[in-house]
């Protein structure tokens, strides 16, 4: 799964402004140019959160984006999250080969 990070924090020094790509190993080309992975990403833990279809549970697109919504809105604005939460930025995640996207 190929992720798509948009407006990483202290990543203004990434030539597209913040946004990072991370392609697996195994699915890069030899003319793929590989940058190092950014200095935010490495000093800290990150990782990926979604409210799209828990597992068990199926929901339309409009479903999973307005509950995605909310997520977003809880992460950004909760104050009870927002001490131990030190940045939030969205991403998706895409899988060329099974042709889909979250």
């Amino acid at each position: 799964v190929t992720e798509f990070m948009l407006d990483v924090p202290n990543c203004s020094k990434v030539e597209d402004g913040g946004n990072v790509v991370l392609v697996p190993e195994g699915e890069t080309g030899d003319k793929l140019e590989q940058d190092p992975m950014p200095q935010a990403l490495r000093d800290h833990v990150v990782f990926a959160l979604t409210a799209f279809d828990p597992p068990g549970i199926s929901r339309t697109l409009k479903e999973n984006k307005d509950e995605n919504a909310k997520l977003w809105d809880d992460l950004r604005n909760n104050p009870k999250l927002s001490r131990h939460i030190a940045k939030v930025w969205k991403a998706f995640g895409v899988h060329i080969q099974e042709e889909w996207r979250v």
